[in-house]
Formats: C-alpha cells, structure tokens, sequence
C-alpha cells in the first residue's frame, strides 16, 4: 500500500509527514500490534529517525532502534528480542541496512516512514520480509505499507517505475495497493 501525504510546501513537508505518521499510522499499527507485534518501521532520514524515535521513546512504545550508530550486541539483542516477540516494533535505519545489512527475522508488517534513496532496499526490505518468516507465517497476513508526499517523485519513480509515478502523484486517490 502506499499512501500520499498531504502537504502543503516543500518546507513543512518534514513536519506534515510526522504528523501524519504519528496521527494517523502510528495510531493503526499499535492497534495491530496487540494481536501482531512483528513490525518494522523504515526510515530513510536520519533527523526523521531520530525524531521518530524520540516520539516512540515517549510514548512509552515497546520497540528498539537500530541504526548505523548501533554496536553490533546492540542489533543482534534488538534483533532477537522482536523475533521472540518480546518488542512491538523496530525502529531501522536507511544507513544501518547500507552498512550492516541486518536479517531481521519474523516480520509481519513493514511501514516506510520515507521510501529509501537507494530504490534496492525497497525490494530488499520486502524480500526479507517475505523469506525471514516461519513456515506458519501466511503471506495473507503480511503487509507492506509506504508513505510518500508529492516530493518524493524521484524516490517513488525509482520504487514504481516511470509509468505508475505519475498516477500515484496527479491522482485523486491518496492510497494505492499493488498486489
């Protein structure tokens, strides 16, 4: 699913986009997170990394961080611990998987705070979606959500490809699902 952030100009695209996220998807994914707590949230921007975090971390959210700032004890019990089932969601940064390449395993659910610069990961982050699951995981029980706003052409046309771009930014319709 990828869904358009509404903004109104290139300067408060930063915070138009976390307030979205934290009115509108931060709110959904704690509700799924009771039943499903396997989520990782992508962020592409270090600032907005860390004002995510920030934002977790007061609301008293059970998750961890993991960037390229992480020492590796750090991702491996962060790691573990989502897996186990123990924390709700991880936190990941664009720059931990261009240095570490982290196999998260278990993940259900994979919100893309920002989509990535390097358009690989996208793929990358839904493939190790798809594969780190155990057997008793349903693919109809996975989900793969991404926020974008009218800024984020390049980003978006890298990840869709030239024809779709176009559609998902002109388009009326703020939420597309591609099967």
């Amino acid at each position: 699913v990828f869904k358009r952030v509404v903004v109104g100009r290139l300067a408060s695209a930063a915070d138009d986009r976390f307030a979205h996220f934290t009115e509108n998807v931060l709110p959904e994914i704690e509700r799924s997170a009771k039943d499903d707590k396997h989520t990782v949230i992508f962020v592409s921007s270090y600032f907005d990394f860390v004002r995510v975090r920030n934002h977790l971390h007061d609301k008293n959210v059970s998750f961890a961080a993991i960037s390229e700032y992480s020492t590796r004890s750090e991702a491996m019990g962060a790691r573990r611990r989502f897996h186990a089932g123990e924390l709700s969601f991880i936190l990941y940064s664009e720059r931990a998987h261009f240095y570490h390449r982290y196999p998260i395993k278990g993940i259900h659910h994979m919100v893309f705070y920002s989509l990535p610069d390097h358009p690989s990961y996208y793929s990358e982050m839904v493939n190790l979606m798809l594969t780190s699951n155990d057997p008793t995981a349903s693919a109809d029980k996975l989900s793969c959500m991404a926020l974008y706003t009218k800024y984020d052409q390049l980003k978006v046309e890298r990840v869709v490809g030239t024809k779709l771009v176009s559609q998902l930014l002109k388009s009326d319709r703020a939420q597309y699902t591609f099967a």
